[in-house]
Order: structure tokens, then sequence, then C-alpha cells
């Protein structure tokens, strides 16, 4: 029988122990998604980018999945022949997540089907396990675009920090239909012509651009004004801080 108590208070000691143990795992998760997410924002925004075919594919798991749901994720090694501009082509291999469509079985080994495929990678060029699949050929047109607005966007992000206090009203304001999407039903990536009025000087024109929620853009109209920062160097480089509430 003392083996029986012995069982029943190791029992006991691992579901006491289970709760906490979860959680430590469940951080350990996110924290190493958020890595994952800034390392492929870092490489998209400042690696080099350049067209590629993909030689293998091979599934190693997936994941992403709950309970009762499929998994959503497959992560897979590729190898590749990268072709850079003005460089000789080269091979190189990494590890990057696919999406597994709704109805699609995963199944550990090859995935014949990407075998071929034009790719767009980005990659640190002194540390070649460093790169991700930016975007597939076919997607090219949208996503260079987009990808100078996130350039951009993640400048104006200094200038907000570091830049000079001014008024700006807005002038005209274009939709570059830039959204992914997946954001299309909740925001839109705008540009924005603005009269700048700073603290010292005359006023001027120029143009600033940025990634608006739906909700929010009838504060972002013609003739609102705002207040925005000059950065410090360059007076046509210009963040928005956000609308001047009217009276």
């Amino acid at each position: 029988m003392e083996w029986m108590g012995f069982l029943g208070f190791f029992g006991f000691c691992i579901a006491a122990l289970a709760g906490p143990l979860s959680i430590v795992v469940i951080y350990f998760v996110i924290k190493n998604n958020l890595k994952a997410h800034a390392d492929r924002r870092e490489l998209t925004l400042h690696g080099v980018s350049a067209p590629a075919v993909i030689i293998s594919a091979w599934n190693n798991y997936s994941s992403g999945g709950g309970k009762h749901s499929p998994s959503t994720t497959a992560h897979v090694t590729f190898e590749v022949e990268i072709q850079p501009a003005g460089q000789a082509p080269f091979r190189a291999k990494f590890k990057d997540t696919l999406s597994i469509r709704n109805g699609e079985w995963f199944i550990m080994g090859p995935r014949k089907e990407e075998i071929g495929k034009k790719i767009w990678v980005a990659y640190d060029p002194n540390n070649l396990k460093r790169m991700v699949i930016d975007h597939f050929d076919s997607d090219h047109a949208f996503m260079s675009k987009r990808r100078a607005f996130e350039k951009r966007e993640d400048e104006l992000q200094t200038v907000r920090k570091t830049g000079e206090d001014a008024i700006a009203e807005i002038l005209e304001v274009e939709d570059l239909e830039l959204s992914y999407n997946i954001e299309k039903d909740s925001s839109k990536v705008l540009q924005l012509k603005l009269r700048v009025d700073p603290r010292n000087g005359l006023s001027y024109e120029t143009e600033t651009v940025g990634l608006f929620m739906n909700t929010g853009l009838h504060k972002y109209t013609v003739g609102r004004k705002m207040t925005v920062k000059i950065d410090r160097v360059d007076k046509y480089k210009i963040a928005l801080v956000g609308p001047i509430q009217e009276t």
C-alpha cells in the first residue's frame, strides 16, 4: 500500500507543477515567436533581397493547430538557387514556414509541389542561415511597393522620436492600395500631401505615408490639421503624430 501512497503523492506533485510549467512553456513559445517575427522584419526591411528558385523543400513538422483543429503551419527546410543582381548564382539552405491550406494534409517529407517555384528571399549576406522567403514571384509587383512603404514607415519611426514639432494641413489623400488582404477590412495605406507650418521658417508642401485604421479615416481628410514631426536633417521627411482635436 505504501507504493500506492507514493504514486498518489507523485501524481499530486505533477498536478501541482502542471500549471506553472504550462505558463513557462507558453512564455517561451511567445518569446520565440516574437523573436522570429522581429528577425523576419529585420531581414525583409534591411537584408539583401534577391530572386531565387526552389531546388527542394522538406516538411519537418507542423504546428498551430488546436485540440479540435488541424495544424496551420508547416515548418520546412528549403534548398534554393539564389540569383542576386550583378553576382553569380549560388545555392543555400534555410528553414522557414508555409501556411497549410484548409483541406490540405500535412505529410512529413518532400514537398515536391514547391520544386521549381520562383520566389524572392531576404537574407543576411554575412550569415546565409539567416534567410527567409519574402514572397513568391507572382506577388513581386505588389510586394516591392509594399516593402518600399514599410522601409519608409520604419524610417519615420525615428523621426517621430527625434523630429521637430510642427503643424500641417492635409491637402490631398490617396489610397496607395498597398494593404495586405488580411488588412483591407481594417486599414489602408495612405499617402497624404501636406502643407507644413514649421515653428521657424516659411510653410512648404511635402508628402508622407502611413497605415491608418478604417474606423479613423474621417480624421484624415482634406482640410484637417495634424501635429507632425519634421526630420532635423531633411525637412521634407515628415512623420504624423496625430490629428488636432476640433473644437
